[in-house]
């Protein structure tokens, strides 16, 4: 790939939540910061929890190298007039550099098929899961 196309030309807006504020959230921000930099139609929008605290992707049980908070993402493919032109993508939980990483080569792409996404950050497999235990 040359390098002025390793950063796609595709209009979309990317949301993070940072509601957590976790050591996750201060490693990632500066990694989107700079892809979406790179796109030139892309758009960064920080936001609270995108799911509200019930249903929230990102709180994890706590562990050895885990805080229990990692980061959500919603990836939504639109027009260069901001418009929706198919239907959203949730990805996370972001737990660590590689998992950061892996999104940003992603979003880079500009294909945003969720099957591209390694299979820890396909959030709506986390979500039904989590629905199933409800």
């Amino acid at each position: 790939m040359d390098a002025r196309r390793r950063h796609t030309d595709n209009p979309f807006t990317v949301a993070v939540c940072t509601a957590c504020g976790t050591d996750v959230t201060a490693m990632v921000m500066p990694k989107l910061r700079q892809v979406v930099r790179n796109c030139p139609h892309g758009v960064l929008v920080v936001t609270n929890c995108l799911l509200g605290t019930f249903a929230c992707g990102g709180k994890t049980s706590a562990g050895p190298g885990n805080s229990g908070r990692e980061v959500m993402l919603v990836l939504q493919p639109c027009t260069r007039d901001r418009a929706p032109v198919s239907s959203m993508q949730w990805i996370g939980p972001v737990r660590d550099e590689v998992d950061a990483d892996a999104v940003c080569q992603w979003i880079a792409s500009g294909e945003w098929d969720p099957g591209d996404l390694p299979t820890n950050l396909r959030a709506e497999l986390h979500m039904a899961r989590l629905s199933r235990s409800n």
